[in-house]
């Protein structure tokens, strides 16, 4: 089984792009036009700025907390391979993890902020014991790439 979410990824920083570019562009007409010069309702330019400016770090916010995560998954051949990167800015690191199929001890899939960021672990026989891999954040996946993904890993090792 193989699972990508390269094209969720995309439109996740295509997104990203336009709602700043959305906010800027209303802050820029905002300020630098006639249409907003005397209070209405109480609201000034300076009330509609800030609401702007709380609207765009609550979506930023939101999405560092989820922390949506390319994700590619594949059970192809001898080895589990799980690849992943964080969309979060500045950090791009990219991770892999490849353990062979008969090595992996078990899995487990951890709930948490209300169960809009499961996280998953791998743990995996090597030659001093049982290595616990570090999470992976299933969020930017779709329920049903998140139930393939716990199918195809209870094929090969148990779910704690």
């Amino acid at each position: 089984m193989e699972i990508n979410n390269q094209l969720r990824t995309i439109k996740f920083k295509l997104r990203k792009f336009i709602f700043l570019l959305a906010f800027v562009i209303l802050i820029i007409v905002l300020h630098f036009t006639e249409l907003w010069t005397e209070p209405r309702f109480g609201i000034t330019k300076i009330h509609m700025t800030l609401a702007f400016v709380a609207m765009i770090v609550l979506y930023y916010f939101i999405e560092y907390v989820l922390d949506f995560q390319y994700i590619y998954f594949s059970d192809h051949g001898e080895k589990v391979i799980l690849r992943y990167y964080s969309l979060r800015p500045m950090q791009n690191l990219k991770n892999s993890i490849e353990i062979p199929k008969p090595n992996l001890v078990k899995f487990e899939i951890i709930p948490s902020f209300l169960n809009l960021k499961p996280s998953l672990i791998l743990y995996a026989r090597n030659k001093t014991g049982v290595a616990k891999y570090p999470s992976v954040c299933l969020s930017a996946l779709t329920k049903q790439e998140r139930q393939n993904l716990i199918h195809a890993l209870s094929r090969i090792a148990p779910q704690v």
